[in-house]
């Protein structure tokens, strides 16, 4: 890999794509000598980067229980991330595993490889958006983009009147492979004053250490803005349920003052500047041309107001990371449900969107009789 993240390009060719998507061996031996060692319910997962990134080559996992389902659903929306972390490395036999040390992507892989063996090979009835092709075949089939009838369907598109699905068949879904001279380190070198430094790629429990620095840092604020936080909450609550159709009288629900409004917006403002910053800083590792992984958060977080961690390193290194090839791959061909022919659909998996697949659907593997 070329050190300056500004120079190269990643292409993503049919050498990078890397089949079949579930893990399996031919070498009988191997299977029955893990067999024998792994419990029954457990299955070989692959995070699809070989051991080359943060995450094993292959670990075994169970599948998400009731339980877990249960414990994520009564968690709020600050601790929903660490209670996710719990739950996953729960999920997986091997000790001292940690996911929260894992990338995003790598994580995907395993769930994605629980969901195929253990729920079902078709991720069925997905929400499916429109693609230019159908738009197009839309306005040619109800008489072009300026006739009613075309405009009354785009309506009933948007408002959901009109939702059409369609059923994603897994085994279509390839894994990226890393670049051959890949390292989950990005240098950044500037050439006009000499600055550089290095970052690693993000972990899916930064968002763990991200909490703890801003628990600390703000726990007298968030003490003193607790109330105004729970009204604010609550308003929200009753407005919701009161555009739902709910008898809830507008006079009842309760507001902030000018002065509490102003000083409440003032204390999120810095708070969630101070949370992107500290995501931005947690993988600084090194500073010009010094070792700084091991400093605490809040030092990196001085370092990164040198001026030369402008918008375009951020971006410089966004565009690295996200270029990267891993995880799976961003599209997968199906079946339009509009025009019934066969298309590239642009399809990303995220953690929640499995967890949502594998809490909804239906195994296949599960026959239910009177016995």
């Amino acid at each position: 890999m070329e050190e300056n993240v500004n120079k190269e390009e990643i292409v993503l060719g049919k050498d990078q794509v890397e089949q079949p998507v579930v893990p399996q061996t031919d070498n009988v031996a191997e299977s029955i000598q893990t067999e024998s060692v792994i419990p029954a319910g457990f299955i070989k997962v692959d995070t699809s980067t070989e051991g080359r990134f943060y995450a094993p080559a292959s670990v075994h996992a169970r599948n998400i229980a009731a339980e877990d389902i249960l414990g994520l659903a009564l968690s709020d929306d600050e601790m929903l991330p660490i209670h996710t972390i719990d739950i996953f490395n729960n999920l997986i036999y091997e000790e001292g595993v940690d996911v929260g040390e894992w990338d995003e992507e790598e994580l995907v892989c395993m769930l994605f490889d629980l969901f195929y063996n253990c729920v079902s090979k078709v991720y069925k009835n997905h929400a499916y958006k429109l693609q230019d092709s159908d738009y197009k075949y839309l306005a040619d089939q109800l008489g072009g983009e300026e006739s009613e009838a075309y405009r009354k369907k785009i309506r009933d598109y948007k408002s959901g009147r009109w939702a059409p699905k369609v059923d994603i068949d897994l085994s279509k879904i390839k894994k990226l492979k890393l670049p051959a001279d890949f390292k989950p380190v990005l240098k950044i070198e500037r050439k006009s004053t000499g600055f550089s430094c290095k970052y690693g790629f993000p972990k899916y429990g930064d968002i763990r250490t991200v909490k703890e620095f801003l628990d600390a840092a703000y726990r007298q604020q968030d003490d003193l803005y607790s109330g105004l936080t729970s009204t604010l909450k609550y308003r929200q609550d009753q407005l919701k349920k009161r555009e739902d159709g709910a008898d809830i009288p507008f006079e009842s629900i309760p507001n902030l003052t000018a002065t509490q409004s102003k000083e409440y917006d003032n204390y999120t403002y810095d708070r969630n500047i101070t949370l992107m910053k500290a995501i931005r800083a947690n993988n600084l590792l090194e500073y010009r041309g010094k070792d700084v992984s091991n400093l605490s958060l809040a030092q990196k977080l001085d370092i990164a107001t040198d001026p030369e961690f402008d918008l375009s390193v951020y971006k410089a290194i966004s565009k690295k990371i996200e270029e990267t090839p891993r995880g799976l791959e961003k599209t997968v061909k199906i079946i339009s449900p509009v025009t019934n022919e066969e298309i590239d659909y642009p399809f990303t998996f995220r953690v929640f969107d499995l967890l949502q697949a594998i809490q909804n659907a239906e195994t296949d593997d599960l026959e239910v009789s009177y016995s």
